[in-house]
């Protein structure tokens, strides 16, 4: 008898620590949203001031090439990350998965030394100059961001939503202030200043989340064919998707002058603000929230009232930015505003559908 309740009390024991660990690393979405709005205003928010005062003392030229050119640069090459993001923060993927992560450095690595390189050799440009040398040092932040790629996933797996606050935060404030700094104090070399200031943010991202996320404890050499599968399903995905947000900067580059490629920038930071500073934390809170809770079958109609929450709230505040931000403005401006509400709504179904969804019908 004192044996058998030995071993019921041990049996509870046991079940207890488990509910607790999975409770622990269970994302919640009121938590991880006030982490993720959180993270939008410190790392969107920042930028968005200090580039309105560093524009007021530039030319639209000047402006232009660091927030479009460099912009678009760094999008390339970091789309590189999408695909293992997506598929690797799934809870069907296991921990021992996770190693695949580190493929992204080698293919982050060759992109970050091709893009730039094709970048200069399609417009005759050396790295003597300011324009060349700030090209390839932004090839070197991109993929030193990427070397924190495996530790954010997992990072991400944790739910760990307050050291992404801690690091994009940080990170966003160094960047923030050296361009400033720099730019007021160099205006002959901006496109120096603007990499400069790239290499310092990628650095402490990286730092901040090798030194601050736990090590992989579960290792195996057996392949995960699935896994490989999904990666590059997402990855396609991608890259399908940066040609369709990303494709007119690259025909406004090729096409326009270089002023008007600065004026582009400006309205763009400005009309997307609203977008950035609100309704993006509900796309990121639902990308985590779904990929998390894949293979859980029994927590399915939960995960339906999250979604329906979502889209009446993303529906509350985008329509509300859509009937009073363009009270006075053309109607292309008021047509864009609408069309935040649909993306919006796109881009949390997509979470919700792409968590429904198996492999046969994500390839499809």
């Amino acid at each position: 008898g004192l044996e058998n309740v030995t071993v019921t009390m041990g049996t509870r024991a046991m079940k207890a620590r488990a509910k607790k660990a999975t409770t622990t690393t269970k994302p919640n979405f009121v938590v991880g949203f006030v982490y993720l709005l959180a993270t939008q205003l410190t790392s969107k928010l920042l930028p968005f001031f200090i580039n309105t005062l560093v524009a007021r003392q530039l030319t639209p030229e000047e402006f232009g090439v660091p927030t479009v050119h460099f912009y678009l640069l760094s999008t390339v090459i970091l789309t590189t990350r999408e695909g293992f993001r997506r598929a690797l923060m799934r809870d069907s993927v296991s921990d021992a998965s996770l190693r695949y992560a580190w493929f992204v450095l080698p293919i982050g690595g060759f992109l970050s030394i091709a893009v730039p390189t094709a970048v200069l050799w399609s417009q005759n440009i050396s790295t003597a100059e300011p324009y060349g040398l700030a090209l390839a040092y932004y090839g070197v932040a991109a993929f030193i961001e990427l070397c924190a790629e495996p530790y954010y996933i997992r990072a991400m797996r944790l739910s760990a939503f307050k050291l992404r606050l801690v690091a994009e935060s940080i990170s966003t404030v160094l960047r923030s202030v050296l361009t400033y700094v720099l730019v007021s104090k160099t205006q002959n070399n901006v496109v120096m200043a603007f990499a400069y200031s790239q290499l310092l943010y990628a650095t402490s991202m990286a730092i901040i989340y090798i030194a601050s996320t736990p090590k992989a404890l579960a290792k195996s050499s057996t392949k995960d064919t699935a896994t490989v599968k999904l990666i590059g399903i997402f990855s396609v995905q991608a890259v399908w998707k940066l040609v369709l947000a990303e494709g007119e900067k690259a025909a406004l580059i090729a096409v326009a002058a270089a002023d008007e490629v600065g004026v582009y920038g400006l309205v763009a930071s400005l009309g997307a603000a609203f977008a950035r500073l609100v309704l993006q934390p509900f796309e990121e809170a639902a990308f985590v929230i779904f990929t998390r809770s894949v293979s859980s079958k029994t927590s399915s109609s939960k995960e339906k009232d999250v979604f329906d929450a979502l889209l009446r709230v993303a529906i509350i505040f985008g329509s509300m930015a859509a009937t009073m931000g363009p009270h006075y403005s053309w109607l292309a401006l008021r047509c864009a505003d609408f069309g935040l509400v649909l993306f919006v709504i796109y881009f949390e179904t997509q979470s919700f559908v792409r968590r429904e969804m198996g492999e046969r019908a994500l390839r499809g």
